[in-house]
């Protein structure tokens, strides 16, 4: 087994990498340094050439979720070889915590909805306050915006099959 793609934190997790020439017998040992959201550095339990990497629950329920680039390595003394790069998710601990799973085009639609609904009592597009111009954003450009953003977040739920995708119409002119 390789690297895993995805860790969810507050997990148990293990994994076994092979390090050909690099046995545990001749001292190497076999790291990881993980780098994004926070940094986690692991260490490889190892048998001949064959190490094992085991996070308990305890530990991983402290990661930062996010986008993670890693770097596996032996190393030996004053020795280091990286063996293998790579990127992984750690994902958020939704057992322990709260976590918003809202993607930025929901968000931005209930912001720009919001707005447009708080808009639609005030007729002042621009003020100023102790020589400080505020300026609104104009409504039919919020509209465009609330438009895309629908779109966005519409994709985003036909690609999750929470809405079934929409069939295209394909027009036909025939002379």
């Amino acid at each position: 087994m390789s690297e895993p793609k995805t860790i969810q934190a507050g997990d148990s997790v293990s994994w076994s990498r092979t390090a050909s020439g690099y046995s545990s017998a001749d001292g190497w040992v076999l790291g990881y340094a993980l780098r994004g959201a926070s940094e986690i550095d692991l260490e490889a339990s190892g048998e001949a050439e064959v190490f094992t990497v085991s996070v308990g629950a305890s530990k991983s329920a402290a990661w930062t979720s996010g986008e993670y680039i890693y770097s596996c390595f032996v190393k030996r003394g004053d020795e280091r070889i990286t063996l293998a790069t790579g990127r992984l998710i750690v994902l958020p601990d939704l057992v322990q915590g709260s976590h918003d799973s809202q993607s930025h085009a929901k968000k931005m639609l209930q912001a720009i909805q919001a707005t447009l609904e708080k808009r639609a009592t005030k007729d002042q597009q621009a003020y100023q306050i102790d020589g400080m111009q505020i300026e609104r954003i104009p409504i039919p450009e919020l509209i465009k915006l609330r438009d895309r953003y629908r779109r966005e977040y519409r994709r985003e739920q036909e690609q999750a099959g929470i809405v079934p995708e929409r069939q295209r119409l394909i027009k036909v002119r025939m002379r």
